[in-house]
């Protein structure tokens, strides 16, 4: 059972870019304090709803490159200033999020109980402008969130979020419920289902347990695992920035710089940060077929 609630903060950015290597300038590392949501405007009566707080300031990022020039685009997502919510039995919506500066953007209600959204502000996290609440499913149909949704097409990827996991307050005590996040492109992104492999290049999953752990798993082709994951498990009640390089070129190694640090990420693979440490090299990609272009990110639970 899911039974989880994400709070996704304004400023989401999805960077669309033609150039022939990754922009230093964007990936330099900044320094980050990691603190607990006391100043959370969630409330609940049952702590079985759980969060993801996915903070503003720190931006989602999608990076696409085609290899001509060096301008590059971004699209950002700004939930505004509203304080509105949506609901209603598999209930779906293009136009209840503002669109991204570029592509669209779609949500979705679940076919069952515990769905629901709400933009709320003040932020559930203190920051300026409205956060996106939302309540996971209690059932197999799922919550969906495409904040940035086909958007300017490209074959390698930087995406980033900061998140919070914790129950309704951004406390501790979640010991269950999923949610999870993908990148890639197809209909599965806009559609009624959980979401389809083969139209996921870089999926994450985080699990809720025992002691307020988060439990992290990736796709790698068409089955979740933990293979060359390191500092798992995650826990509630602390932010994570998460960052992601992948390569779904047909060939040829892509380099980057990091924090002043040459790196590279070898075709159909992906290189996870978190909290500005490597916590994945190189790692398998999902099923999206090579040179498959990348365009759309969204948020499952």
């Amino acid at each position: 059972m899911k039974n989880v609630v994400l709070i996704i903060n304004n400023t989401l950015q999805f960077i669309l870019s033609l150039l022939t290597t990754w922009k230093n300038s964007i990936f330099q590392k900044k320094e980050y304090t990691f603190i607990p949501a006391t100043n959370t405007s969630i409330q609940a009566k049952s702590f079985r709803w759980k969060s993801i707080s996915i903070h503003r300031n720190v931006r989602v990022l999608l990076l696409m490159l085609a290899f001509t020039g060096w301008s590059y685009g971004q699209s950002i997502q700004d939930f505004g200033t509203g304080t509105t919510g949506f609901g209603g039995s598999g209930a779906t919506s293009t136009t209840y999020l503002p669109n991204p500066s570029t592509g669209t953007n779609f949500v979705r209600i679940s076919s069952g109980a515990g769905g629901g959204l709400t933009l709320q502000n003040p932020s559930a996290l203190g920051t300026t402008g409205s956060s996106l609440r939302a309540t996971a499913s209690s059932t197999a149909s799922v919550v969906k969130v495409a904040p940035i949704l086909n958007n300017t097409a490209g074959k390698v990827a930087y995406a980033r979020f900061k998140v919070l996991f914790g129950n309704s307050t951004g406390g501790n005590t979640a010991t269950s419920g999923i949610w999870q996040m993908f990148l890639g492109n197809g209909a599965s992104f806009s559609d009624a289902n959980d979401f389809t492999s083969n139209q996921v290049n870089v999926g994450l999953r985080f699990t809720y347990g025992a002691s307020g752990a988060i439990t992290m798993d990736y796709r790698n082709n068409g089955a979740w695992s933990t293979t060359s994951l390191t500092s798992n498990p995650l826990f509630q009640s602390v932010y994570y920035d998460f960052e992601i390089f992948s390569n779904n070129k047909s060939s040829g190694t892509e380099n980057y710089t990091y924090n002043g640090v040459s790196s590279s990420v070898a075709v159909g693979k992906f290189d996870l940060y978190v909290n500005g440490r490597i916590l994945g090299n190189d790692l398998t990609d999902g099923e999206l077929a090579g040179n498959a272009d990348i365009r759309s990110i969204m948020f499952t639970g």
